[in-house]
Protein backbone atom coordinates (compact mmCIF):
# COMPACT_ATOMS: atom_id res chain seq x y z
CA UNK A 1 0.00 0.00 0.00
CA UNK A 2 1.61 3.39 -1.22
CA UNK A 3 1.02 6.46 1.40
CA UNK A 4 0.25 9.59 -0.52
CA UNK A 5 3.01 11.95 -0.04
CA UNK A 6 0.90 15.10 -0.76
CA UNK A 7 2.28 18.18 -3.08
CA UNK A 8 2.41 22.10 -2.02
CA UNK A 9 0.60 23.94 -3.84
CA UNK A 10 3.05 27.02 -5.25
CA UNK A 11 2.11 30.52 -6.02
CA UNK A 12 1.18 30.71 -9.77
CA UNK A 13 2.99 34.47 -9.74
CA UNK A 14 5.97 34.20 -8.02
CA UNK A 15 6.30 30.41 -7.85
CA UNK A 16 7.26 30.08 -4.24
CA UNK A 17 5.66 27.61 -2.09
CA UNK A 18 2.53 28.59 -0.36
CA UNK A 19 1.01 26.93 3.13
CA UNK A 20 -1.18 24.61 1.44
CA UNK A 21 -0.48 21.18 0.70
CA UNK A 22 -3.05 18.78 -1.35
CA UNK A 23 -2.89 14.89 -1.99
CA UNK A 24 -4.38 13.05 -4.97
CA UNK A 25 -8.02 12.84 -3.96
CA UNK A 26 -7.76 16.41 -2.87
CA UNK A 27 -10.44 18.36 -4.77
CA UNK A 28 -10.76 22.45 -4.50
CA UNK A 29 -13.68 24.71 -6.42
CA UNK A 30 -13.04 28.28 -5.74
CA UNK A 31 -10.69 28.03 -3.03
CA UNK A 32 -8.49 31.35 -1.79
CA UNK A 33 -5.19 30.54 -2.01
CA UNK A 34 -2.87 32.72 -0.71
CA UNK A 35 0.69 33.64 -0.65
CA UNK A 36 2.52 34.96 2.56
CA UNK A 37 5.55 35.97 0.18
CA UNK A 38 4.15 38.18 -2.84
CA UNK A 39 0.69 38.77 -0.64
CA UNK A 40 -1.66 37.87 -3.43
CA UNK A 41 -4.80 35.92 -3.43
CA UNK A 42 -5.13 33.84 -6.35
CA UNK A 43 -8.57 31.65 -6.58
CA UNK A 44 -7.83 28.35 -8.11
CA UNK A 45 -9.37 24.84 -8.85
CA UNK A 46 -7.18 22.38 -7.50
CA UNK A 47 -7.94 18.28 -8.94
CA UNK A 48 -5.94 15.42 -9.07
CA UNK A 49 -2.48 17.85 -8.50
CA UNK A 50 -3.78 19.96 -11.36
CA UNK A 51 -4.12 23.61 -10.66
CA UNK A 52 -5.95 26.16 -12.47
CA UNK A 53 -6.17 29.93 -11.73
CA UNK A 54 -9.70 31.24 -12.14
CA UNK A 55 -8.83 34.49 -10.84
CA UNK A 56 -5.80 36.61 -9.13
CA UNK A 57 -5.80 39.86 -7.08
CA UNK A 58 -3.21 42.43 -5.76
CA UNK A 59 -3.34 42.90 -1.73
Amino acid sequence: MDIDEGKWLYCPKCNEKTRVKVYEQTKMDNFPLFCPWCKTETIVKVENYTVKVINSSQK
